[in-house]
């Protein structure tokens, strides 16, 4: 079982593409998450959108977004989005103006919180996104699961593992790294139990990423854990 916990995808013909390269690399799920537009303001359209993929194809879940500016829409976005199909909430705070130690993040998760889905945050982006701010913020919700986006990629790469240790409810994405350097790194320090598969397709192809996983030097066990047995669990899908 191969889940490809974060892919973006912009148009319907970006969505070709992706079931195109499902197929090709044997990928049983993927989640898909919106383009920067319905990242700073779209909102609900990017949830429409992605919704009315899921509806069409089973291998396909997605990520609701919301921003933490739409103080009185927002909690009722995310409800709707999970009651559509939803499998988690996306924020990118470099592209939506906040920094993850801002109050108003704060409020959306607190609206969060009773739902115990997972949230994917993308980081390594200063000064708005970086795993340490990042570990600050999950340690005080210590009921909710966190991935950390790219892992702190490129520039903050560093941080990754100072930020997993801080917070034992961030989950590693092993996007745009390498078998026996950055993901064997990331794997001695916390386990194969706190790796999640992500391609972060288009921005890098499904194939390198599935092939990376394949590539460590761990048991198949941990393969199995990183490649989706992680993100079913915590995200609750069934296949």
């Amino acid at each position: 079982m191969i889940i490809d916990s974060h892919v973006t995808i912009q148009s319907d013909e970006a969505l070709k593409e992706l079931l195109d390269s499902m197929e090709a690399n044997q990928i049983d799920l993927s989640v898909i998450a919106p383009g920067k537009r319905e990242f700073a303001f779209d909102n609900t359209l990017g949830n429409q959108r992605l919704a009315r993929y899921c509806k069409q194809h089973q291998n396909l879940r997605y990520w609701a977004v919301v921003t933490p500016w739409s103080f009185q829409s927002g909690p009722a976005e995310i409800n709707k989005a999970l009651s559509e199909g939803a499998v988690g909430v996306i924020f990118d705070s470099a592209v939506q103006g906040f920094s993850l130690l801002d109050s108003e993040i704060r409020a959306v998760l607190e609206s969060i919180a009773t739902t115990g889905v997972p949230l994917y945050f993308q980081t390594g982006t200063p000064v708005l996104a970086l795993p340490l701010q990042l570990a600050f913020l999950a340690e005080k919700y210590p009921e909710l699961n966190f991935i950390m986006g790219r892992s702190g990629r490129p520039d903050f790469r560093t941080d990754a593992i100072p930020a997993l240790n801080l917070a034992k409810n961030i989950f590693a994405d092993t996007s745009h790294d390498y078998p026996d350097t950055g993901l064997l790194g990331l794997h001695s320090a916390v386990g194969s139990s706190r790796m999640i598969f992500t391609s972060d397709y288009p921005f890098e192809t499904q194939k390198f990423g599935v092939s990376a996983i394949k590539g460590m030097p761990i048991g198949e066990s941990g393969k199995a854990e990183i490649l989706g047995l992680n993100v079913k669990e915590i995200m609750k899908v069934n296949l």
